[in-house]
């Protein structure tokens, strides 16, 4: 058995709007989760560690793209999320191995420095 990380890896939340009335695409039922693709660009393999989130009771999460980054070793990954019919998003960051004293494992990725290079977007 290989011991990965003492923490649990990163998570990135994308949510697509309408610009224009700023309703979320999942609730006003225009993105359904088969229309969304996810790949590393780098090797063109699909990622397989997301989910949509359908949590009516957390209005602000409801309908977020949620990407689980469980990364073995430091990169700069380029991730292309394709919602059928909507956009094309290219989502970019860093990841980088953080050393500690800790007995059981002596490092662990972090990743940093997230942007969008392909639409405007912004954060909440």
């Amino acid at each position: 058995m290989q011991f990965l990380s003492e923490r649990q890896p990163d998570r990135v939340l994308l949510k697509f709007v309408d610009t224009a009335s700023g309703e979320s695409l999942v609730s006003a039922g225009q993105i359904l989760e088969s229309d969304i693709i996810t790949k590393d660009l780098s090797n063109g393999a699909a990622v397989k560690s997301w989910r949509l989130m359908l949590n009516k009771p957390l209005p602000d999460l409801h309908g977020a793209v949620e990407i689980v980054l469980p990364f073995q070793k430091a990169s700069e990954p380029n991730y292309q999320i394709s919602v059928k019919g909507k956009a094309d998003v290219v989502l970019n960051f860093k990841v980088n191995e953080q050393r500690t004293d800790g007995p059981c494992a002596v490092s662990y990725f972090v990743a940093s420095d997230y942007k969008v290079s392909s639409h405007t977007y912004k954060c909440f």
